[in-house]
């Protein structure tokens, strides 16, 4: 994919709830999942999306100082929460896209066909339910 132009970003090192983590741990993640991705692609990895889709403006101000110049949370709204003025491009919103999602799921979070306030009703709530596994990988 990314010999074919497609950017590769970083889901960390472990898929840990970062906001859970503190310094080398939270640092770690970050860095060692982004130069990972380098080393294996060629490339440089400038994007994040954070596990579980969560974060902090602790989370965002290492995910800048390791290098990523944006971030993405599973809710379709971002946040500006960043001590670091560049919260904005490390919170930004999306939908998630799962594997029961079929083609007309797709097709309304894309805005293609009605029903995208359903798909973002669909994504808070498994938004809310994968919080439980962020207690198994701690």
């Amino acid at each position: 994919l990314s010999d074919a132009g497609f950017e590769i970003g970083s889901h960390t090192l472990s898929h840990r709830d970062l906001t859970r983590l503190e310094g080398n741990l939270l640092r770690r993640e970050l860095r060692e999942s982004k130069k990972a991705i380098e080393d294996h692609t060629g490339r440089r990895v400038t994007s994040v999306s954070y596990p579980f889709g969560r974060y902090s403006p602790e989370v965002i101000d290492e995910a800048v100082a390791a290098g990523y110049e944006c971030g993405f949370i599973s809710s379709p709204r971002g946040f500006a929460g960043s001590s670091n003025n560049r919260g904005e491009k490390m919170a930004i919103g999306r939908l998630s896209v799962y594997s029961i999602d079929g083609r007309s799921s797709l097709e309304r979070k894309l805005r293609l066909r009605r029903g995208y306030r359903l798909e973002c009703i669909k994504n808070t709530v498994i938004a809310k339910l994968s919080l439980g596994t962020t207690l198994v990988k701690r």
